[in-house]
C-alpha cells in the first residue's frame, strides 16, 4: 500500500497529517511525501519524522508543481493500491484498513473515495461533506463537476498509469480530469462514512486560484466530450493550461459543429482566461457563436469582462514585456 502526499510550505499542518497516517490500524504501507519547493520549515519537519519511521519516503520536485509531485510519487510507488492524502488534512485511524478492504472486495472499482468531516483552520469541526456512493450517480455528477474528494481517494496504480496519470493542462483541477478518464475504464465509488477530516482555509487552491480552477475543470469537460464522441481530444494535455485552453478554443471556433447550451458556460470560462492568447477574430467568432448557438444568456456580461481584460492587458502587459496576439 502506498500513500502519496504532496506538500508545499505546509509547516502549519504537515506533521499532523503525516502522524495521522503513521497511526493507521493498517500498518503495511509506505508514505511518499513529495516536497514541491517549500521555503518554510516543511523539509526539516519531514526529515525529523522520516528519521524515526522507515515507512516515510521523502522526495522533491524542486517546485515544478502539484501535477509533477503527484506523478513522481505514483511512479516511485511500490504498491498496486495508491491512496491520496493532503498535507493539511487528518486521516481517521482506520481509513486505510477500510478502503483497502473495499477495493479488495470490489475488483471492478478502479478508484474510490469517501465523505469527509470538514474542519476549519483551527481544527474545529464545521460540518460534513456528503458524497454520492454508486458509480452511476457519480458518473452523472461528473458530467457537470467534481464529485469525488481528492484526498480521500484510493486508486489502482495500473489504472491510473494506463489513463495517463495526472496532466499538466488540468492543473488546479488535475483530479477531476483524472476521474473523467478513469470513469471511462472502470467503476468509481465512495464510502458513505468519512475517512478523514478535510481542512478548509484561505490558502487552498479553491480560494487562491478560483478562475484557473474553473477554467481547468471546463477544459477537462471539453476534452472528455471530444473523447467520448470519437473526435479525439485534439489538444496536447501535457502542455500548460493557458496554452491548451487557447488551442481548444481555436479548434472549436473553426469547427462547424454547433456549440451546445451545455458547452457554452465552459467555453465562456475558458475564453475569459485565455482571451489575451487568442487572435481577435477568434474571440469575436466564439462570442457570436456562444450567443447564437449556445444561447448564452449572459453574453453581454462576457463581452464586458473580455473588454475589461483587454484594457488590463493594454496597460499592464507591455510593462512586463508580454504582448497579446491581437
Amino acid at each position: 500500500m502506498s500513500v502519496i502526499m504532496p506538500v508545499r510550505n505546509g509547516e502549519a499542518f504537515v506533521e499532523l497529517a503525516v502522524r495521522s497516517i503513521l497511526a493507521q490500524t493498517f500498518c503495511n504501507f509506505e508514505l511518499i511525501v513529495v516536497d514541491d519547493g517549500s521555503s518554510d520549515n516543511t523539509q526539516s519537519i519531514l526529515a525529523g519524522i522520516a528519521a524515526g519511521d522507515s515507512r516515510v519516503r521523502l522526495m522533491s520536485t524542486g517546485g515544478r508543481g502539484i501535477v509533477e509531485a503527484l506523478n513522481l510519487g505514483i511512479r516511485h510507488s511500490r504498491s498496486e493500491l495508491i491512496a491520496r492524502m493532503d498535507a493539511d488534512d487528518i486521516a481517521f485511524p482506520d481509513r486505510l484498513e477500510r478502503q483497502i478492504q473495499f477495493m479488495r472486495s470490489h475488483a471492478g472499482i478502479v478508484a474510490s473515495g469517501s465523505s469527509a468531516v470538514v474542519i476549519d483552520e483551527s481544527g474545529k469541526e464545521t460540518g460534513t461533506w456528503a458524497v454520492s456512493i454508486d458509480h452511476d450517480s457519480l458518473a452523472a455528477k461528473l458530467s457537470h463537476g467534481n464529485a469525488l474528494i481528492h484526498p480521500t481517494m484510493i486508486m489502482r496504480k495500473q489504472s491510473v498509469v494506463d489513463a495517463g496519470l495526472y496532466r499538466q493542462a488540468s492543473t488546479y483541477a488535475e483530479d477531476y480530469d483524472l476521474w473523467l478518464r478513469l470513469e471511462e475504464t472502470g467503476g468509481l465509488a465512495n464510502l458513505a462514512e468519512p475517512t478523514l477530516k478535510y481542512r478548509m482555509h484561505g490558502g487552498q487552491v479553491s480560494k487562491t486560484k478560483r478562475m484557473q480552477q474553473r477554467s481547468a475543470a471546463a477544459l477537462a469537460i471539453q476534452v472528455a466530450l471530444r473523447r467520448r464522441s470519437g473526435k479525439g481530444e485534439g489538444v496536447d494535455m501535457t502542455m500548460p493550461m493557458l496554452a491548451v485552453c487557447a488551442d481548444l478554443l481555436k479548434l472549436r471556433a473553426d469547427e462547424t459543429s454547433p456549440i451546445s447550451p451545455e458547452e457554452g458556460p465552459e467555453l465562456a470560462i475558458m475564453l475569459r482566461l485565455a482571451r489575451s492568447s487568442l487572435p481577435g477574430n477568434v474571440v469575436r467568432v466564439l462570442v457570436s457563436r456562444l450567443k447564437t448557438e449556445a444561447n448564452l444568456r449572459r453574453i453581454g456580461s462576457l463581452r464586458i469582462k473580455l473588454a475589461l481584460a483587454a484594457l488590463r492587458d493594454l496597460f499592464i502587459r507591455p510593462a512586463r514585456g508580454q504582448f497579446g496576439n491581437n
